[in-house]
């Protein structure tokens, strides 16, 4: 028998935002896969200690939920958060021994990408051409479109796609419904 894939999830996501949701839905979606998820973040997401799987709340008022500062600043941060990300990172993956590691937020990620998940639906968040600049700039060794065809306003040729992404030297797979890809 195999065992189940084991995931660290590592994102940067310090509002209780519609970027929460997404954290907690892809826990949810990995752990009814029947993996094993670790979640490494200053603001966990999703509660841990009491294995519930429940929303994290972090105490009201607390210093991350209350930062607020220009966008120049946060970007500056976030190149700065390297430094505290690769030893949080380091540490949760001495102790929970990963075969995959889930990186939320990879803009300033130093450390390299094996698969990048693109959104390409060009209505709430990225479109292809976006997406095609974005394989540029995180060069992964492969990329996945996501976030497309689940309803007219996001519609997209996930094929088009990685035609496109393959003239300017990416991989791409656009994946089938259940299908899987194994890195």
């Amino acid at each position: 028998m195999t065992a189940a894939p084991r995931v660290l999830y590592h994102h940067r996501i310090r509002a209780d935002d519609g970027q929460a949701v997404h954290v907690r839905e892809m826990i949810a979606a990995l752990r009814g896969r029947g993996c094993a998820v670790d979640e490494c973040a200053l603001v966990p997401k999703v509660e841990v200690a009491s294995g519930s799987g429940a929303p994290a709340r972090p105490a009201a008022g607390s210093f991350w939920q209350r930062l607020s500062l220009p966008r120049a600043a946060v970007e500056a941060l976030e190149i700065l958060y390297n430094g505290r990300g690769r030893a949080m990172l380091r540490a949760a993956a001495a102790r929970s021994q990963p075969d995959f590691v889930y990186e939320r937020h990879a803009l300033h990620c130093r450390a390299g990408l094996d698969v990048a998940l693109l959104p390409i639906g060009d209505n709430f968040t990225m479109g292809p051409d976006d997406a095609l600049l974005a394989l540029d700039f995180l060069k992964p060794k492969v990329a996945v479109p996501m976030h497309y065809n689940t309803w007219p306003p996001i519609a997209q040729d996930a094929d088009a796609f990685a035609a496109r992404a393959a003239t300017a030297g990416h991989i791409v797979r656009a994946l089938q419904a259940g299908q899987v890809l194994e890195v």
